[in-house]
């Protein structure tokens, strides 16, 4: 019966409905008639949803058809259009071939009447015209060549003005060499009615700035307070300059934090300016003593004590010397780099950092440490760097200020206090790192 009943719905041209079997048998034949029910429903669906999906495939390409037929016919359509746009084209084109044609014709034909016509036409007019051309040549001719006499004389003019030009430029130039020789002379002699006043005020303040620092001469760019205010400025500026080099000396110490690796940098900075002092100390001391043996020897004098130096006979240019011509041995000694090369050695510090400290040694830091540390030391006396304070113990809070930390007691030191000498007054506040 089931094959028969699927040969019918195989017949189907519309959609079938679903059916409810009765149930009025034993529970195993309801549920045999139940399955039944079920297989034949699914069936119906199956074939439902297969007639649906023909009707649709059916649509699709009877549209499919009439689109294509549609665009079939507007491309004829399109073509015989441009074919008849091309015809008239050709048309067109081989009319005016001919019309090409004809009006060549007629230029030929047009020609050769002309020239039969001008054969027959008598010559005597064209011998006349000819002596007409001819005068007028000549006539140009004549013309021509007083133009180019004329040429050259306004090219011998141009010569001889080009000459005279280039003598008064060789004037001029002998002039301004002359008035820049002139200029050297008057700025040489300017320069040197300087320094001859200068020296003339060093001597004259001589007598009074002798021995004693508390009177200084106000002509010397380089006296204590001056020096004092460029000390100043160097902590503002080179020393805030290089402060920012945290980054160069991180890779050393990867597991400091930030304020431990600025520790660092702050003790090597504190311990260049303090080495450069007591290097161009040694260097200024060593410089003295020779003048002084020298002398001494020259002029077979006995010199028992350091006191008898100011009262040597030279002394006083040789003083005057130095600290005018201070700027010139500071850079002999940069140039030189006497300075600073056993600067680590006798460090009792356990971070120090001999790659840290070569860089440092080549920043504007170092070299001004060096200018401002050997003008301290040729002052008479010698100005002084502090060099006394000591970690973990008091400090003056009149000659020291307080770095990031407060408190009574030094942690460590950031900067030197600055004074006039050794037992002077105080010119310039030190730094230091405090705690309670």
């Amino acid at each position: 019966m089931l094959p028969e009943l699927l040969a019918k719905m195989n017949q189907w041209k519309t959609q079938g409905k679903p059916i409810l079997l009765p149930s009025k048998y034993t529970p195993a034949v309801n549920e045999y008639v139940k399955t039944i029910e079920l297989v034949y429903n699914s069936i119906v669906t199956l074939k439902n949803d297969l007639l649906q999906s023909q009707n649709d495939l059916k649509r699709n390409v009877e549209n499919m058809v009439n689109w294509t037929n549609r665009e079939t016919s507007d491309r004829e359509k399109d073509t015989k259009m441009y074919l008849t746009v091309v015809n008239e084209k050709d048309t067109q084109i081989q009319q005016y071939k001919e019309k090409l044609k004809a009006n060549e014709g007629e230029i030929r034909a047009l020609k050769h009447s002309r020239l039969e016509k001008m054969e027959t036409t008598s010559s005597k007019p064209l011998q006349k015209q000819n002596k007409q051309i001819a005068d007028q040549l000549s006539k140009s001719c004549t013309e021509v060549s007083v133009l180019q006499k004329s040429l050259q004389t306004a090219n011998m003019l141009k010569v001889e003005s080009e000459r005279t030009i280039l003598n008064f430029e060789n004037q001029n130039k002998q002039i301004r060499d002359s008035l820049a020789d002139k200029d050297k002379i008057i700025q040489s002699l300017l320069k040197e009615k300087d320094e001859l006043q200068s020296r003339l005020s060093s001597i004259a303040g001589e007598k009074l700035t002798r021995g004693n620092p508390g009177i200084t001469d106000l002509g010397d760019p380089n006296r204590p307070m001056k020096i004092s205010e460029k000390y100043g400025e160097l902590y503002d500026n080179e020393w805030t300059d290089a402060m920012v080099n945290v980054d160069l000396i991180k890779p050393h110490f990867p597991d400091l934090e930030k304020s431990e690796l600025e520790e660092i940098i702050v003790r090597h900075l504190y311990r260049t300016i303090m080495f450069s002092y007591q290097e161009c100390q040694m260097i200024s001391l060593k410089q003295t003593q020779t003048i002084r043996q020298t002398i001494a020897e020259s002029l077979s004098l006995n010199i028992d004590s350091e006191v008898a130096d100011t009262n040597l006979p030279g002394w006083k240019e040789i003083s005057f010397y130095r600290k005018h011509h201070g700027d010139d041995f500071v850079k002999c000694l940069i140039t030189s780099q006497k300075l600073c090369k056993n600067i680590l050695d006798d460090w009792d510090y356990s971070r120090k950092s001999a790659m840290f400290m070569e860089e440092l040694l080549k920043t504007p830091f170092f070299d001004k440490c060096v200018h401002l540390c050997w003008y301290m030391a040729i002052q008479e006396p010698m100005m002084y760097l502090d060099d006394k304070l000591q970690v973990d113990t008091k400090y003056n809070k009149t000659e020291y200020k307080e770095y990031v930390q407060s408190g009574d007691k030094v942690r460590y030191i950031v900067w030197p206090a600055l004074y006039l000498h050794e037992t002077g007054p105080l010119l310039y506040k030190g730094v230091v790192q405090a705690y309670f």
